[in-house]
């Protein structure tokens, strides 16, 4: 009977130490911010704008979004789709650094069915810009461009992180 007696102290003690261990923890966590963060992507031809889209995610440090405007298209051939449109995937890497920026990692895609090939098995056309770099607060950097090769286009991804209250 003693023996159980001590066991549940212990026991008792020991939750109490982790419960203890777990509010510290929670104390000198720093506090999560929440982010607006924009992008947009334009097309340009010899420098002049063609067209931009707008999209934009709420996120909170350390967390990651995804947007995709698109098609699923199936592929009779294989029994597979594809997701043709825009997508945009964005993970806050780091919170505000000490000179108002914030270190983001950003993978896009823009992709298209082929048309001028009409096929059993569609062929896709795709331009990609993964890259993780540092934004200003609440100013638009650009993050990525890459020239179409299909095209004289030139494609812009533009991204404006805001810090909410």
């Amino acid at each position: 009977m003693l023996t159980r007696a001590i066991a549940l102290v212990v026991s008792v003690s020991s939750l109490f130490g982790s419960v203890a261990f777990a509010e510290e923890k929670i104390k000198n966590t720093p506090p999560l911010h929440d982010y607006r963060v924009e992008f947009q992507v334009s097309e340009l031809e010899e420098g002049k704008t063609l067209s931009t889209r707008s999209y934009a995610m709420l996120l909170r440090d350390h967390e990651s979004g995804k947007v995709f405007v698109g098609e699923n298209i199936p592929n009779v051939a294989t029994s597979t789709r594809y997701d043709i449109g825009t997508s945009v995937e964005c993970h806050i890497e780091q919170a505000v650094l000490a000179d108002g920026f914030v270190l983001l990692s950003v993978n896009a895609e823009l992709s298209s069915l082929n048309r001028a090939e009409i096929k059993l098995v569609p062929t896709t056309h795709k331009l990609r810009i993964a890259t993780v770099g540092q934004v200003a607060l609440a100013k638009p950097s650009m993050v990525g461009s890459v020239d179409d090769p299909a095209s004289k286009h030139r494609f812009q991804l533009e991204a404006t992180v805001t810090k909410l209250r």
